[in-house]
């Protein structure tokens, strides 16, 4: 997907100034495909405009709306980062990783999953899911990451 099919998808917000991303969602957030592979859309606008993202770091909205990809509420961070930033703003205790995927994601992980490729993990944090899930549904009795 290249910039203009980016830009494509997304709804500018008068409000917020947020871009929010008018493709399809997972657990909130924008999703893209991006060489066969899903991706989550704010992570891949902070590539697009911003740079490349280093390690493990992850990609963190200051305005909180998880559609939003304007890369000026875009930050890195650590994963402890993102939790403090989470406790700050009051928004703990909101989001479970241990729900269980829906019947349509349930069909996307089986589809996404490939050994070596796409791990277990990245695809539970994709969807919103637990490991668990993700590993009952690929049929493995550990996660081979």
């Amino acid at each position: 997907m290249n910039r203009e099919e980016f830009l494509n998808q997304i709804e500018i917000n008068p409000e917020t100034s947020c871009w929010e991303w008018s493709g399809r969602l997972v657990d909130g957030y924008g999703i893209v495909r991006i060489n066969g592979y899903p991706e989550r859309a704010h992570r891949y606008s902070y590539q697009l405009f911003v740079g490349k993202i280093p390690g493990e770091l992850f990609v963190c909205h200051t305005c909180d709306n998880r559609r939003c990809v304007n890369p000026e509420h875009l930050f890195l961070g650590t994963h402890q980062d993102n939790m403090d930033d989470m406790v700050t703003k009051g928004r703990h205790g909101g989001h479970s990783y241990s729900r269980r995927p829906d019947k349509g994601e349930e069909v996307m992980i089986k589809e996404l999953y490939v050994p070596r490729k796409v791990t277990q993990t990245e695809l539970a944090d994709l969807f919103g899911v637990s490991v668990v899930s993700v590993r009952r549904l690929v049929g493995e009795k550990r996660a081979r990451e």
